[in-house]
């Protein structure tokens, strides 16, 4: 990966206030740069070069936050298939939602007394905590495979 669109970026994003730093997910940004640093794909160059280009508009408003954020989805869509890089916390966040799915469902089935809607509480919070579960394993074994950013 080019370390121009490293310093560029930390260049840019010096003129940027803290508040829209967040809404355009710097950090997030800076984080898969460094993940990328030795591997090579030239649509993903290309993508980060836009967005750096994105970052020289003034003022950021609106528009240009959605433009940076789609354009930064398709490079984490491309980075996860590429190299199968993933962002850290949404593996969890994705076990989290199915576990809910499956704890209303258990909840309804097993702690449903016969009064709908009785079991739905216990299901929940179930799910969720099975959810977590399995996400954060799965993360810590991304994590030691090297795959989080």
């Amino acid at each position: 990966m080019n370390h121009f669109i490293k310093e560029e970026l930390e260049n840019r994003a010096k003129d940027i206030d803290d508040g829209d730093k967040k809404k355009l997910k710097i950090d997030l940004l800076g984080r898969l740069i460094d993940k990328l640093e030795n591997d090579e794909h030239s649509e993903i160059e290309q993508g980060f070069a836009s967005l750096v280009q994105q970052l020289s508009r003034s003022p950021i408003n609106r528009a240009t936050q959605k433009s940076f954020r789609k354009s930064l989805r398709s490079i984490q869509k491309q980075a996860k298939t590429a190299f199968g890089y993933v962002e850290k916390g949404s593996v969890v966040g994705s076990s989290m939602a199915l576990g809910v799915a499956l704890g209303v469902s258990l909840g309804i089935t097993v702690f449903g007394s016969g009064e709908p809607g009785s079991g739905i509480g216990i299901g929940v919070g179930v799910g969720i905590a099975i959810g977590v579960g399995l996400g954060s394993a799965k993360e810590k074994k991304l994590e030691k495979q090297g795959l989080l950013y």
